[in-house]
């Protein structure tokens, strides 16, 4: 048995893999901004396109223009620039993705004994694991609930895009 849950390790993993929504993000934004750009993904895409493997592999065609592309607006490849000009939505659902993955991930840690376990496993390590996923909870209700009830600074400020969608779309 080793340590407690590392949660600074979680989000440090939550991180790298939301990070493939970098070139996926700026391919939109240089197709917003230059007219001739030809993109592979435009803001109306789904979020869920950042994992298709032809887009991944056309956007890493792309790498060395989309970097320039992002020197000359000053952005640079790293989680707070993202977060300048990724669509907040993309974001978000990546993040509940990616923390729905990691939390997948604690059952078999717990079982495994790479972290402390919990109390269900200590009593029966082929028992129900506490840190199983409730019925009912999937990357869609994750990403529900973190918009509106999970006080997270890192996405405050997508609540409030939202609280201002909110705002202008009743006035």
């Amino acid at each position: 048995m080793t340590d407690e849950v590392d949660i600074d390790l979680i989000y440090s993993n939550i991180e790298k893999s939301v990070f493939d929504l970098y070139y996926f993000s700026l391919d939109a934004l240089k197709n917003a901004v230059v007219v001739s750009y030809q993109s592979v993904i435009g803001f109306s895409a789904n979020a869920g396109r950042r994992k298709n493997e032809n887009t991944a592999a056309e956007l890493a065609s792309r790498k060395v223009d989309l970097d320039t592309f992002a020197t000359a607006l000053g952005l640079t490849p790293n989680i707070d620039s993202l977060r300048k000009f990724a669509k907040g939505k993309w974001l978000l659902t990546a993040y509940a993705e990616e923390l729905f993955n990691e939390i997948e991930l604690l059952v078999a840690k717990c079982k495994g004994l790479s972290i402390k376990q919990c109390r269900m496993c200590e009593l029966d390590n082929s028992g129900p694991c506490l840190y199983q996923h409730r019925e009912g909870v999937n990357k869609k209700s994750l990403s529900s609930t973190l918009r509106n009830f999970v006080d997270i600074p890192e996405l405050d400020y997508i609540r409030g895009a939202f609280r201002s969608l909110a705002v202008t779309a009743n006035a």
